[in-house]
């Protein structure tokens, strides 16, 4: 049974963190929504940043993770890195995430590692003023569009600052939403077709569903270095997992084109709620 070991209001959030004695799993939630459960967190952030490692055109040495500020994406980026800088815009979830003993076991001690740069930071900005950073891998790990405050970070005049300070052949991952949010996948993929050769949707199964991301770069071809996973120890990804994290059926690949780059994806987001609620009215009656 949960048992909540963390209530803290930050500046920003609700933070609650729960710990189920009887199996050892953690879970963190946000404003009364799961950020995530470490029963199936690896699949999440293995897939995104893996992805990102294995398609990138050069060896990845530099990261960037906007967002992310449990450590759990810097887990996995410090498997290969040299250097990775999160930008989370809450100082007491990066607190949390480095002192907390169960949150620092779980994220493998990340933020307490020499190789990492924290800054507290509004994402949207700090991407918009860096000048002295480029990056083989960029990971936005953002929450959902679900406030016209959060439509900036998933705006197209953002995923040009992001490209202007992403390297040639490097690597851009997008958290797209997850369960039935196809149209806030679909406004994403749209806005991100302009600036990139090669825009990819991913999924994931989760244990609230299907969990999607954008994979977008300018290398000259995909042709996944599978080599450069021989060093690096995961629990779930590998060739078959990212085979079938790019292998949507038709009707998926068709909706996922539908996607207008001038739309926003706060009313998207408003869109597919309601379209999910209805869809549950009528299934269910």
């Amino acid at each position: 049974m949960w048992q909540r070991i963390v209530y803290l209001k930050s500046q920003y959030q609700l933070i609650e963190l729960f710990h189920d004695p009887e199996t050892g799993h953690l879970r963190l939630d946000l404003n009364l929504c799961t950020q995530f459960h470490s029963a199936d967190e690896h699949r999440y952030h293995e897939l995104a940043i893996h992805s990102a490692y294995i398609t990138a055109g050069k060896e990845p040495k530099k990261v960037l993770i906007l967002g992310g500020g449990d450590g759990l994406a810097c887990r996995e980026a410090l498997k290969f890195a040299e250097k990775v800088i999160v930008v989370d815009i809450d100082p007491d979830i990066t607190n949390l995430a480095k002192e907390h003993p169960l949150v620092s076991a779980l994220n493998c001690n990340a933020f307490n590692d020499e190789r990492v740069k924290i800054y507290n930071k509004d994402a949207y900005f700090w991407v918009k003023e860096c000048r002295k950073h480029k990056f083989d891998i960029v990971f936005a790990d953002y929450p959902d569009p679900t406030s016209p405050s959060l439509d900036k970070l998933f705006s197209l005049d953002h995923y040009e600052e992001i490209k202007r300070i992403l390297k040639p052949h490097g690597v851009l991952v997008v958290q797209a939403g997850g369960a039935l949010m196809l149209p806030v996948m679909a406004t994403i993929g749209a806005k991100l077709r302009k600036l990139f050769k090669w825009v990819i949707p991913l999924k994931v199964e989760m244990l609230p569903g299907i969990q999607g991301f954008w994979l977008a770069t300018n290398v000259d071809e995909i042709k996944p270095k599978w080599e450069r996973l021989n060093n690096i120890e995961t629990k779930a990804f590998d060739r078959q997992m990212f085979l079938f994290a790019t292998s949507w059926s038709k009707d998926l690949r068709e909706a996922l084109k539908k996607g207008n780059a001038e739309d926003s994806t706060y009313d998207m987001y408003v869109y597919s709620t309601c379209w999910i609620k209805h869809l549950k009215v009528n299934v269910g009656g």
